[in-house]
């Protein structure tokens, strides 16, 4: 008989920390708590579910606002109270990275720490890794830290690319409704330029990009997309160093 498990008939926990997880054979099973409800909202260590999950919530709020855009009534009733609602989440994780590099210690690099947030609302958490789902503890010095800082301040450029920005390259192009001018185009040539940034700083500290190998491709994509139509579009304007991440962000692309 197939098992069938219903939408509504279960919950999904918060994952165990995995520090915890990797040594549940010696651990007291008896003195673990039970684990709340639905996916983490803040980032609060360097393994894999303790940063990617909060960042995979914001993401999942975007895409449900960019289905409710399509809605053939509700579509036109969008309030920016949602979209700045959803902002407000993506500097709360920029913060929380910050607070990440401040409590552990003076090993990690600046390199993720990307003025474009320093003005936007936060609040913060903590943190610890060892690589892509390995065990995770609150270390003074974490090498996987630096990695962790620049691949999700590379999220959080895409997310509010996807969050003001439009996903379809064909409607991008044709540009029917003037959105070339418009203010949601700048704030994302803004995030798309230093998306590009971090592409480069990805590729100086992991060139094969196997930090993140199963999920990455298709957030490089979608943060590429937009910075390949801007520079097709202002050819005429692009100056050398804009041309140089564009080539950057195709090169990451081809790996």
């Amino acid at each position: 008989m197939r098992l069938s498990l219903p939408e509504g008939t279960f919950c999904v926990r918060t994952p165990l920390p995995e520090g915890l997880w990797q040594s549940l054979d010696t651990a007291d099973l008896n003195s673990i708590h039970a684990c709340p409800l639905g996916p983490p909202t803040q980032i609060s260590g360097t393994g894999f579910f303790e940063y990617f999950l909060p960042l995979a919530r914001v993401l999942g709020h975007i895409i449900d606002l960019h289905h409710l855009r399509g809605h053939p009534t509700l579509g036109q009733f969008i309030s920016l109270d949602a979209i700045r609602r959803i902002e407000v989440m993506i500097s709360q994780r920029e913060q929380e990275l910050l607070d990440l590099e401040g409590q552990t210690g003076p090993f990690c690099s600046n390199h993720a720490t990307d003025p474009l947030f320093a003005q936007q609302p936060s609040e913060g958490s903590s943190g610890g890794v060892e690589s892509f789902g390995s065990p995770s503890h609150a270390a003074n010095k974490d090498p996987n830290l630096p990695l962790v800082k620049i691949y999700s301040t590379y999220l959080l450029h895409v997310f509010y690319i996807l969050l003001r920005g439009k996903w379809d390259p064909i409607s991008m192009m044709e540009d029917n409704d003037d959105w070339i001018t418009s203010e949601n185009f700048l704030i994302c040539a803004s995030h798309a330029l230093s998306a590009t940034s971090m592409v480069s700083q990805i590729l100086s500290m992991d060139p094969e990009m196997t930090f993140m190998p199963y999920l990455f491709g298709i957030y490089l994509l979608q943060g590429s997309l937009f910075s390949f139509f801007s520079w097709i579009e202002c050819q005429s304007l692009v100056q050398i160093d804009q041309s140089r991440k564009c080539v950057r962000l195709l090169f990451a692309r081809m790996r």
